[in-house]
């Protein structure tokens, strides 16, 4: 990921700042939100040939919590479709931050409420929304 701070509603989708393979990712590359309440949309790799519809959908993230001084955030994540305005799926808690920490990755997370009626051309287009509150 690319050091970019407070890059919120950038027309770059920020996508080469994320795709790190999880298991080996690289600490020195990445995102900082600095200003607690922000959200950014990512692009998501293209579904598998074949696709019928969505069952499942699961996410996991390397995040760390720095600078922090008493205050709590918390990391949210929700698909989208690609208008940034309809929802694929609902929101679901990736991490709740209350103390400093080093990078780690999250469990496999899982998200809830998709939507089943999408096909490959929507899914394709999907998008993932991180959101700090």
């Amino acid at each position: 990921m690319a050091n970019v701070v407070n890059e919120l509603d950038a027309s770059s989708p920020l996508f080469s700042s994320v795709d790190d393979d999880i298991d080996s990712p690289d600490d020195n590359d990445w995102i900082n939100n600095e200003i607690i309440v922000a959200d950014q949309f990512f692009d998501l790799t293209d579904v598998p040939e074949p696709f019928g519809v969505a069952v499942s959908a699961t996410i996991r993230t390397r995040v760390s919590g720095f600078n922090f001084w008493g205050q709590t955030g918390t990391l949210f994540a929700q698909l989208f479709k690609a208008d940034k305005v309809a929802t694929l799926s609902d929101e679901i808690t990736v991490q709740v931050v209350t103390a400093n920490f080093a990078f780690n990755n999250t469990a496999e997370l899982t998200f809830t409420g998709l939507d089943t009626s999408a096909g490959k051309p929507t899914w394709n287009a999907a998008l993932v929304r991180y959101r700090w509150a």
